[in-house]
């Protein structure tokens, strides 16, 4: 659609709004307009785009009719407001925020891996993107299970601080200095103090031991895998990081498939980048690597000392850049390309 097309970004002034507008500008984008939306609260100031500063509007009193694509990042709770209110404008809601997720109805998409899903954002007019650890782990996985099949999937996560916003940054900054200052530390974010220190969950869990969070990753591993049998056992934690996911994942193959053979099939997997060295200085981290990269890092790519149908790998990503922005963006490049255009 080369006139381009009218897009409303709920949740502009957060981190993953600021990295879906850089991404925008980047990428271009090709927009007729675009609308910064936020709750009331947030509303009213302006940011920049494209050289032009623009005004935030109030979600409540936006009219979603002059839009064709809403993004919806950041704070849960706009899409649980505004997702349903912009759909039934036939405005197409791109839910990054998780809200959506696990709905039999709504799309699960990361465009590398099922663009084809996309083919039903008619049903509700809302298509669903993964939590940033299911985007980050399936794009690694995708290419070993069509090529051998995966049986189990074990991962321990470190979630980085930035995954809840602004609020997360500035515990973890605060408590860092407020202990270089000797000062007493205060956990308002977090459960516990974040700074310099690991947190075994992300949420509360549930009877069986699981958050939320958890059970969103092992549907959205089984739906986009394209196998309900494969078992995934999720753990995720927060790590004193501001950007980056870090991943340990262990995987039960269904036929061999060796570390070099493994690292072939990831060389040419679209998303991913391979730093497989033998050196500490040569494997991907967080802070180095992963953050401000549209990519996802893979290395220690290893089978078992004990050897069997088994493969061990290390994982690193953006969390807002990558996992939520970029995946956003992209569904809604395909959406105009491909449906909007013809009028699907």
């Amino acid at each position: 659609m080369t006139e381009g097309v009218s897009v409303a970004l709920l949740g502009a002034t957060t981190q993953a709004g600021e990295s879906v507008r850089e991404l925008l500008e980047e990428r271009e984008f090709p927009l007729a307009a675009l609308y910064f939306v936020e709750h009331e609260e947030r509303a009213g100031g302006k940011l920049s785009f494209g050289g032009k500063n623009l005004a935030v509007q109030d979600a409540e009193k936006f009219d979603f009719s002059t839009v064709q694509i809403a993004i919806v990042v950041g704070d849960r709770t706009l899409a649980e407001q505004y997702a349903e209110v912009a759909a039934t404008e036939e405005v197409v809601v791109v839910d990054c925020t998780g809200h959506s997720c696990g709905a039999l109805d709504v799309p699960l998409v990361i465009p590398e891996l099922n663009p084809e899903a996309l083919a039903n954002y008619r049903r509700r007019n809302i298509v669903a993107a993964p939590n940033s650890v299911s985007v980050a782990m399936l794009l690694a996985l995708k290419p070993i299970h069509d090529s051998v099949g995966i049986k189990c999937v074990t991962v321990t996560a470190c979630q980085a601080v930035s995954e809840l916003g602004q609020p997360g940054m500035e515990e973890l900054a605060t408590q860092a200095t407020s202990m270089f200052n000797l000062k007493p530390i205060e956990s308002n974010v977090f459960a516990k103090q974040i700074a310099f220190n690991i947190l075994p969950a992300v949420e509360v869990v549930d009877e069986n031991g699981y958050a939320e969070s958890e059970r969103a990753l092992v549907q959205a591993a089984q739906q986009i895998l394209g196998d309900e049998t494969i078992d995934v056992s999720p753990t995720l934690i927060w790590g004193p990081v501001f950007f980056g996911h870090s991943m340990s994942i262990d995987l039960e193959l269904s036929g061999q498939l060796d570390a070099n053979a493994a690292q072939k099939l990831l060389d040419v997997a679209p998303g991913v980048s391979v730093m497989n060295g033998a050196e500490p200085a040569q494997m991907p981290t967080a802070v180095t690597e992963a953050a401000g990269s549209d990519l996802v890092y893979v290395g220690r790519i290893r089978q078992p000392i004990s050897g069997g149908e088994r493969l061990s790998l290390w994982l690193v990503t953006d969390n807002v850049r990558r996992g939520v922005a970029l995946n956003g963006v992209q569904i809604a490049e395909i959406l105009v390309k491909e449906h909007l255009e013809s009028g699907n």
